[in-house]
């Protein structure tokens, strides 16, 4: 069957008019696909760009509700190439200062309080040397000085 089909086609030469017309058509069409191409390049572009100034603005929520490793972990899934990744570099560095600082005050709060522990169990000498490990630059450095002090005049009158 499909022999006689092809017995039954004749080809006919191609005319000059014919043939640039049909080199136009064709370049038409590729034309269309390359454009069609570009386009959904183009649109998958843009959606990856929402996407990533979203995560960054999902990250910034999660760093204002206090989670700032979350935060971090998320900003840190921002590609290189994104037009907001710089943002995201410069926000996890903050967020990153903001949680060594935490980490500091909260040291810093537990070395004061095991110094007030020892000096209620009246280890003067003690609960000074840990009070002295406390940095000048910390919010309690005030505070663990005057209870130096006191705790200083204490082991005097203790010793006495």
């Amino acid at each position: 069957m499909s022999e006689n089909f092809r017995d039954k086609i004749e080809f006919q030469p191609v005319r000059e008019g014919e043939n640039r017309r049909l080199k136009f058509l064709l370049s038409l069409f590729i034309s269309v696909l390359i454009a069609i191409v570009v386009y959904r390049v183009a649109l998958s572009f843009q959606q990856a760009q929402r996407e990533n100034q979203v995560k960054l603005e999902e990250a910034t929520i999660l760093a204002e509700e206090g989670s700032l490793e979350e935060a971090i972990k998320l900003a840190e899934n921002i590609p290189s190439g994104s037009p907001v990744y710089q943002e995201a570099l410069s926000q996890i560095e903050q967020w990153r200062t903001i949680l060594i600082r935490r980490e500091e005050r909260e040291k810093n709060h537990e070395a004061l309080q095991k110094a007030y522990n020892l000096a209620v169990d009246g280890n003067f000498s003690e609960a000074i040397k840990v009070a002295e490990t406390i940095p000048t630059n910390a919010a309690n450095y005030e505070k663990a000085r005057g209870k130096i002090e006191q705790w200083s005049k204490l082991e005097e009158l203790s010793n006495k």
